[in-house]
């Protein structure tokens, strides 16, 4: 919810929306931008800026995704860890099928803090490594997730 607020506020200071939305269209974060830009206005009532609005109207996904993210946030579902690291709300606000692969790459290879608290420092580099075992383990020995994320 801090990150929501740290928007909100963002929002209520003069911004060339336009230049940050073409920088997170390029870096193919664009409805990312636009969900939290949204969810900032639908559950803080920070103001909309005109360029957003413009941008929202182009993305009819976006009032979707935010009406589900509003959902959990009141239903207090916003930081509940999950068993697999990837839903399909984290796909839908990727726009392509490439940024879906690629997200679903990181998140495979990409260590956490449980995965570097695993191994000794000197064997550091291994985490790297060991993730996607660890993963594969976990989801074929329906483990419950550990306490402090995966």
């Amino acid at each position: 919810l801090l990150w929501l607020v740290d928007i909100g506020l963002l929002m209520r200071r003069p911004v060339e929306w336009d230049q940050v939305l073409d920088d997170a269209r390029r870096a193919r974060i664009e409805r990312l931008c636009l969900v939290g830009l949204a969810l900032a206005h639908r559950v803080l009532r920070a103001p909309l800026p005109t360029e957003v609005e413009r941008r929202l109207a182009r993305d009819a996904s976006v009032g979707r995704l935010v009406a589900q993210l509003a959902a959990r946030l009141r239903d207090g579902r916003d930081g509940q860890r999950r068993r697999f690291p990837l839903s399909a709300l984290d796909m839908r606000l990727r726009e392509s099928l490439r940024d879906r692969a690629l997200y679903v790459v990181r998140a495979a290879v990409t260590p956490t803090e449980a995965d570097w608290n695993l191994v000794p420092e000197a064997m550091a580099p291994f985490a790297l490594v060991a993730r996607p075992f660890r993963l594969a383990h976990k989801w074929c020995t329906r483990d419950k997730a550990p306490a402090n994320g995966i």
